[in-house]
């Protein structure tokens, strides 16, 4: 191993910028993954058959638990919990504050004739009275009156949770009001999640009468496959196979839809613009360019399936992404489409003069290269007032121009937000965009 790769490695390992120090307890980390939550197996393991298969069935389909069972789940939670060495519990959950809160008691309690018991039942597990005056409450309710409720979510699994001060068994909850309205953020998520199920298993009919349940899930965010800069300084020779690969898997799936009947495909690329020069035609263009070799260029009806190519921050290159074999290039907001339109316009016509000069070549293939812009709306500036956001389209629109009369070579404008749109936006807002485009647009065609 090179002494770069030795460096890299201990300059991630070394780095205490976060103030956070954790030391494993073996270097298994099969060995401890999972032991302080009541999972499945631990469930199993500590529930009688007949109990566990309630829980199962609460979690899958929403039935209801009764008092037995929900007495029987607390003494099992009790019992592997102080097998860890918890002496607490808490009905853990998620105010509108933007953190965690949590409601303590301990198991242990004082009997009026001086004895110690462990205590811990159905009625502490299920549900639960925290101060909830202390907590936002939307306008649900005064601020005085106390009367917030935690209540279990059996959907998320109970765990223990080790602080300097000792280990607390943590109840996972929803924090409602006394008539059942959301105060947290847990539980608009848990309804999202049962509509969009409801959805998918109605779609699923369409195919297939047996399906039950869709499992629904927020899946994975880009940045979880973020790779340290000095690893990937250390072996690009690692880095060029993990992205060839990468690059192979998303031209077999864009293939696959592309089969499946879709009638445009497009390669998103969030992280290219922030790399060097250099590092982006290496590890960004390349391997763009890799997937678009591969795609087919029509789908099973005949008809040409568009290619669509987004950098994010990639205008400093626009003149090598004309090279690409896609239809669109889109821009971001940082681009001015002015500028791009004469970079991709010059791009084009030197490509007609090399065609001119090539078109008696025997057996003619007519390459792909980019005929259309696509973007580039600011999305922020759909939070301005309607007259902002109608005066801002506009002037995208004049920065592209007036379109080509029909017949003569140019470039295409395909109106877009020039990167996504934010769930916050106000619908309203966006269709006096899309108003508007449709409007001036038509009167510059005239």
């Amino acid at each position: 191993m090179s002494i770069s790769r030795f460096n890299a490695i201990e300059t991630v390992l070394n780095r205490t910028d976060n103030g956070v120090s954790i030391e494993a307890p073996d270097k298994r980390i099969s060995s401890f993954y999972g032991s302080h939550v009541f999972n499945e197996q631990k469930m199993k393991a500590f529930l009688p058959e007949r109990v566990f298969n309630s829980v199962k069935s609460a979690i899958q389909s929403g039935k209801k638990l009764g008092r037995e069972e929900a007495d029987v789940i607390a003494e099992a939670m009790k019992k592997w919990a102080i097998e860890h060495g918890a002496t607490h519990y808490s009905h853990w959950f998620q105010p509108l504050t933007g953190r965690t809160a949590e409601k303590h008691d301990s198991f242990f309690t004082l009997r009026p004739d001086g004895s110690i018991v462990e205590e811990f039942n159905g009625d502490t597990l299920v549900q639960q009275e925290p101060d909830g005056s202390s907590f936002p409450g939307g306008g649900l309710r005064s601020t005085f009156e106390a009367r917030g409720y935690t209540a279990w979510d059996p959907s998320s699994p109970a765990f223990i949770l080790e602080t300097a001060a000792g280990k607390t068994l943590c109840i996972p909850t929803i924090f409602v009001t006394y008539s059942g309205q959301s105060l947290d953020y847990k539980l608009p998520l848990l309804e999202s999640q049962a509509y969009l199920e409801s959805s998918a298993v109605e779609v699923c009919h369409y195919f297939d009468k047996a399906v039950k349940k869709v499992m629904t899930t927020l899946g994975w965010e880009q940045e979880y496959f973020l790779v340290d800069e000095a690893l990937f300084n250390a072996r690009p020779d690692l880095m060029h196979r993990v992205l060839a690969v990468n690059a192979d898997a998303v031209a077999a799936y864009l293939n696959a839809q592309i089969d499946a009947g879709a009638q445009a495909v497009m390669v998103f690329d969030s992280w290219g613009g922030v790399l060097a020069d250099g590092a982006f035609q290496d590890f960004s263009l390349a391997y763009t360019a890799r997937v678009l070799a591969q795609l087919k260029r029509t789908g099973t009806d005949g008809q040409v399936v568009p290619r669509i190519v987004f950098t994010k921050g990639g205008g400093l290159w626009l003149g090598e992404m004309t090279g690409l074999a896609c239809d669109v290039l889109g821009l971001d907001w940082t681009m001015s489409l002015g500028r791009a339109r004469a970079i991709v316009s010059e791009a084009a016509c030197a490509r007609h003069a090399r065609a001119d000069g090539s078109k008696h070549a025997e057996n003619p293939v007519t390459p792909v290269h980019p005929v259309a812009l696509q973007g580039n709306l600011d999305p922020n500036v759909l939070f301005a007032p309607p007259e902002a956001v109608r005066a801002q389209a506009r002037a995208v629109l004049d920065s592209f121009g007036a379109p080509d009369p029909a017949g003569q070579t140019g470039v295409g404008h395909v109106f877009n937000l020039g990167h996504g749109i934010s769930q916050f936006t106000p619908p309203e807002h966006v269709a006096h965009l899309v108003d508007e485009v449709h409007s001036y647009s038509a009167r510059q065609r005239r």
